[in-house]
């Protein structure tokens, strides 16, 4: 999958030259999750990569990007009844079910998205599939439709669960995509959707 792992300062890592880099370390420092992504991006088959701790980084800045954006999005229902998140989890299942056939311009975004990604993966380009899926996750879910939503549900309160329900989904459907890349953050993501009584 990939060539030699090198140390920072692009020689091979060994004891005599102190050199080495431990894994726990960087876990501590950066997440698990963020040198994985570093991992499936920034290696290449066949070609030594050294590790680039401001790449790490950019990558732990992504990690939290997600924690956040989806904490903010649960807060938006720390109001609702049980009632309200029985309803919001059916429109959330119906739009995750429906992403092949809806025409709805989120969803089929999302959805072209995950075939993208989905191909990447079955030729073993995954530094494609994580960089399509990062990309999006920060560029359109965060800095365009958790915007828009909040001004969607400000002008129109009486469709907040249709809107919540629809950004919602389309968290679910790239927390699956990004997965495989970033396990830890994810899964605590959906715990904490499942915890609030969503994806039942």
């Amino acid at each position: 999958l990939h060539g030699m792992i090198l140390a920072p300062d692009g020689q091979k890592m060994s004891k005599s030259k102190g050199n080495g880099v431990m894994p726990g370390d960087v876990f501590e420092k950066y997440g698990a999750d963020a040198l994985r992504l570093w991992y499936y991006l920034d290696t290449r088959p066949a070609t030594p990569s050294p590790i680039r701790y401001e790449k790490l980084q950019g990558n732990r800045n992504f990690i939290n990007k997600v924690w956040n954006a989806s904490r903010f999005v649960m807060m938006q229902l720390e109001d609702f009844s049980d009632d309200d998140i029985k309803n919001l989890d059916k429109i959330v299942q119906d739009n995750v079910e429906s992403s092949g056939k809806s025409s709805d311009k989120w969803i089929l975004a999302t959805n072209k998205l995950a075939q993208e990604v989905t191909n990447f993966i079955d030729k073993y380009r995954f530094n494609l599939a994580v960089e399509n899926a990062r990309e999006f996750f920060w560029h359109e879910f965060c800095d365009k439709w958790i915007e828009e939503t909040k001004t969607l549900v400000q002008n129109e309160p009486d469709k907040k669960l249709e809107y919540l329900g629809k950004l919602i989904a389309t968290l679910v459907i790239q927390m699956k995509l990004l997965h495989p890349f970033a396990p830890f953050v994810t899964e605590k993501v959906w715990q904490s959707l499942k915890k609030i009584g969503l994806l039942s």
